[in-house]
């Protein structure tokens, strides 16, 4: 029987045409009998690789494989799940051909002793179920590239939907002795650190108002500002002395000493670093600075065409919101602008349009669970609340504020605002 002209003939050796050949020379690509092999073998004209014939199949199927596995590249990891699916279906496509050749190899050992039976019927395959749950068994698995730029995640709890009391209301008033009164902390629920008109930083009860504890500054200088760090030490920013310090178990240590720059608000962040908004000497420039300890870890000072984020003044503070943008006051600008934890501007607020206010005049800011920014209003004894995409919401000005100025947050988003004239801290609730 012509073996090109028959689709239902069995394989035959090459050389001598006997069927079903157990033996294939991967170099020469011919099928071989055992009686044949020797012959082939003793030709050394050329090199040879002979071997049993079924294995011929697996190897070559075992290559494409490892080939198709090679060619996958994972650039970017959006597109490991496309990627990861392709190979699976190949991969149950190769089980089913391996599956079959499994099953035409033994045919071919029992044809052996046997060899008519093959040519007295045709093959056909009837594919079997694959189950999915066995494919990493029996292939392995791949693993997720790995990230080459470092990330870092952070995790928030939803809170729940709150609405705006139509009328907010001061819920405690804690008097302090200070002239004025500049900024106030939370270290908690129940305790406030404020700093004034002197060098000394108090710690009231905001239930009592009972004074707590004081800690005077190493230098004797008014603090700029101040902050509390996730572990509770308190954090104060030294103006004329260009320091940053933290009082820690009734010692106070320099964490930050500048030079040809100085220091003005401070703020914790929930990466555990410490932000920084700083002046020049010469007050022409102002730039943000991260520090992890004592060292710098990233400047946002220029925008994407070389132009200045903040203004050239004195008078700055900073708070970090939920999303990790970074709110800043800009008093000389008149101006509440937010940039990303890359340093992009996300957007500038100037006041908002009333014919009951004057001049926006901010002073302080903070922000709340829900993303929701706060900022002191000390020229119309207000607040003014802002959306975290800096959109003006509501102004808080029935609580008989004056002249406010720091603000600051507890847990369940009740704002204390430093009233400068009064010398007072209010306790002020906005949501119901």
């Amino acid at each position: 029987m012509d073996s090109q002209k028959s689709a239902q003939d069995v394989l035959r050796c090459n050389l001598c045409e006997t069927p079903v050949p157990p033996l294939f020379c991967d170099l020469c690509h011919i099928n071989l009998c055992r009686s044949c092999a020797g012959d082939h073998l003793l030709d050394e004209s050329k090199e040879h690789k002979v071997g049993e014939f079924w294995h011929r199949e697996i190897d070559t199927i075992m290559k494409n494989l490892q080939s198709e596995i090679d060619d996958v590249e994972f650039d970017q990891l959006s597109a490991f799940d496309k990627e990861e699916e392709k190979l699976t279906t190949k991969l149950n496509e190769i089980s089913q051909v391996i599956e079959y050749i499994m099953h035409l190899s033994l045919d071919w050992k029992n044809s052996a002793n046997c060899p008519h039976s093959l040519s007295s019927r045709y093959q056909v395959f009837f594919p079997g179920r694959i189950n999915r749950d066995h494919l990493q068994e029996e292939f392995g698995s791949l693993s997720k590239p790995s990230m080459t730029k470092e990330e870092r995640v952070y995790t928030m709890d939803q809170p729940s939907n709150k609405s705006f009391l139509e009328d907010p209301k001061v819920i405690n008033s804690i008097n302090t002795d200070y002239y004025q009164l500049y900024a106030v902390t939370c270290l908690t629920d129940e305790e406030i650190w404020t700093s004034g008109s002197d060098d000394i930083i108090k710690l009231y009860d905001s239930f009592k108002g009972i004074l707590q504890k004081s800690v005077q500054t190493f230098s004797g200088n008014i603090p700029s500002d101040i902050a509390v760090t996730e572990s509770g030490d308190l954090l104060y920013t030294d103006y004329n002395d260009r320091s940053v310090n933290i009082a820690k178990e009734d010692k106070i240590q320099q964490l930050v000493r500048l030079e040809e720059w100085r220091p003005q608000s401070v703020c914790h962040s929930s990466s555990g670093d410490m932000l920084v908004i700083m002046t020049s000497d010469d007050i022409k420039e102002t730039k943000l600075v991260r520090f992890s300890g004592s060292k710098e870890k990233q400047t946002i000072q220029w925008d994407d065409r070389r132009q200045p984020i903040f203004s050239s003044g004195d008078q700055m503070y900073i708070c970090e919101n939920r999303n990790l943008d970074i709110c800043v006051v800009d008093c000389g600008a008149h101006v509440v602008l937010a940039v990303n934890a890359e340093g992009k501007l996300r957007f500038r607020y100037t006041g908002h349009l009333s014919s009951t206010k004057g001049w926006f005049c901010p002073a302080g800011i903070t922000t709340d669970s829900l993303g929701k920014i706060l900022t002191s209003d000390s020229d119309n004894d207000c607040i003014h609340i802002l959306d975290e995409d800096g959109t003006f919401l509501r102004y808080i000005d029935s609580c008989d504020l004056q002249g406010p100025q720091g603000l600051c947050m507890d847990s369940k988003d009740h704002v204390f605002v430093a009233d400068s004239k009064s010398g007072t801290v209010k306790k002020i609730q906005y949501y119901k």
